[in-house]
């Protein structure tokens, strides 16, 4: 119930003016309710730096008990990289990128990257990229790219390219 306490209080205030999130995560009475929150707004949290690496290796085996990771390999859950972490993830899970991160995605893996991260996308892969990302595309991967992301595409990848963002086109 102690680290219940603690978290909620923590992520409570994490979540600073964002009224309807404060609300939701407020009325939580359990530690899988929280995660739940987290879980379902992922993305959102982490571009936000609502959650980071360090929020989620505080409270590392309660994040890892619902498979939240932050800067380890992964077959399925949700996974956290930055700082020049290199990490894989297979299966469904669900990446974000920062910094200088290098993330191997297979499988049915969603990679998000920002800042210089660098990105290589098998199978049915799929990765959005912003900032100064690096993807390579491969297989049946799809790949949108912002900013002055760059994109390398190889055989039967779908890939877009907005903003300043290069596309190497090496399909055949």
């Amino acid at each position: 119930m102690k680290q219940f306490k603690e978290l909620k209080k923590n992520l409570l205030e994490r979540l600073g003016n964002d009224k309807l999130l404060h609300n939701y995560a407020f009325n939580c009475t359990s530690i899988e309710e929280i995660l739940n929150i987290v879980k379902e707004n992922f993305n959102y949290f982490s571009s936000k730096k609502i959650i980071d690496t360090d929020f989620i290796n505080e409270y590392k085996d309660i994040f890892n008990s619902e498979k939240i990771y932050a800067n380890v390999d992964v077959t399925d859950g949700f996974l956290l990289v930055d700082g020049s972490s290199k990490v894989s993830s297979l299966g469904y899970s669900r990446v974000t990128g920062y910094d200088n991160s290098t993330v191997n995605a297979y499988g049915n893996s969603t990679v998000i990257a920002w800042g210089n991260s660098r990105v290589t996308g098998y199978y049915n892969s799929t990765v959005n990229a912003y900032d100064n990302s690096i993807v390579s595309a491969l297989g049946y991967s799809r790949v949108i790219g912002y900013d002055n992301s760059i994109l390398i595409a190889y055989g039967n990848s779908r890939v877009s390219a907005f903003g300043n963002s290069k596309l190497i086109d090496l399909r055949k």
